[in-house]
């Protein structure tokens, strides 16, 4: 990491999805809706919240309208598309689904599933 890149807030994916995203989303899910708590089973779903998680510590840094227009167009739309009833969860309906709840919930990976995947450069992806 140069010296002029900022550290991220949190060292790994499921560390900002299972520490600030899930509890943060408080939406009930919709009949239609669908939520794994596997999420990190699915490529898709790993893709997307890499880059949710990735622009959310981009936008956390501008503190003028940064977090706002995150929401607006990243989060919203990211989950849009992952809890869609056609989505990258609709095949686990029924089994490691999350039900009606307030918070989203997530089972942690299991230990050293993200140590095959790596990104160029400085940072570990999919963590």
């Amino acid at each position: 990491m140069s010296e002029d890149t900022p550290a991220t807030r949190f060292a790994t994916l499921t560390d900002w999805v299972t520490q600030w995203f899930l509890p943060t989303w408080q939406h009930r899910l919709g009949p239609a809706q669908v939520w794994c708590t596997q999420w990190w089973q699915h490529a898709e779903a790993i893709s997307r919240l890499e880059a949710m998680w990735r622009s959310w510590e981009a936008s956390r840094l501008d503190g003028a309208m940064g977090l706002a227009l995150w929401w607006r167009d990243i989060a919203d739309y990211q989950m849009q598309q992952l809890l869609d009833s056609h989505g990258p969860f609709a095949a686990c309906r029924n089994s490691h689904t999350d039900d009606d709840t307030l918070f989203l919930r997530a089972d942690p990976p299991p230990a050293g599933w993200f140590d095959a995947y790596t990104e160029p450069a400085t940072t570990t992806a999919w963590q």
